[in-house]
C-alpha cells in the first residue's frame, strides 16, 4: 500500500489549483493558508473522487454563491455585468473547476499514486466531515476577490 499522507495531496491541490488559475480563470491570483477554521457561510461546491488500488482521495472546492459566480464567471471569461441563465449553470462550472482542479493532482500525483481513476464531479452544500478512517485537510484562500476553501478528504479504498 502506497502511504501519501494529507499534506502531500495538500500540496499537489494547491500547485493545481495555482496552474489552474493563472491558466483557466484568467489569471487571478491564489493566495491563503492551511488548516485555518473553515468559514461557517452557506458553503457550496464540488468535490472529484480519484480512486487507486489502496486510496480513496476526494478533491474540492467551496465557496459562499457570489464566490461560485465569480468563479463561474472567470471559467467562461464571462464579464462582471453577464448574469448566468441559471443556479445550475453557476454550479455546473463549478464541478467543473473541481474537475480540472482533480486532474492536475492525478497529473502531480501519478508518480506516487500510479491508476487513479477520476469519478464524475459531485455538487454539494456543507463542508467535509471527518469519520470513519478518513483524514481531511484544507486550505483557506483567496483566489482573486473570492473567498474559497480547497479540501482533500483522503480514505483507505474500500
Amino acid at each position: 500500500m502506497t502511504n501519501i499522507r494529507t499534506g502531500e495531496w495538500m500540496s499537489a491541490t494547491r500547485a493545481s489549483l495555482g496552474e489552474l488559475a493563472s491558466e483557466a480563470l484568467g489569471g487571478l491570483a491564489v493566495g491563503g493558508d492551511d488548516g485555518g477554521p473553515v468559514s461557517t457561510t452557506r458553503r457550496l461546491g464540488a468535490y472529484v473522487p480519484l480512486v487507486g488500488k489502496d486510496v480513496s482521495v476526494h478533491i474540492g472546492v467551496s465557496t459562499d454563491s457570489p464566490g461560485c459566480e465569480a468563479l463561474g464567471r472567470a471559467l467562461l471569461a464571462m464579464g462582471a455585468d453577464e448574469d448566468f441563465e441559471s443556479d445550475e449553470d453557476v454550479l455546473d462550472a463549478v464541478g467543473e473547476i473541481a474537475n480540472m482542479l482533480a486532474g492536475g493532482v492525478k497529473k502531480r500525483m501519478a508518480d506516487r499514486q500510479p491508476g487513479l481513476q477520476m469519478g464524475l464531479p459531485l455538487l454539494v452544500e456543507g463542508s467535509p466531515q471527518r469519520r470513519d478512517r478518513a483524514e481531511i485537510a484544507h486550505a483557506d484562500l483567496r483566489v482573486g476577490d473570492v473567498h474559497a476553501t480547497i479540501f482533500v478528504v483522503l480514505a483507505p479504498a474500500q
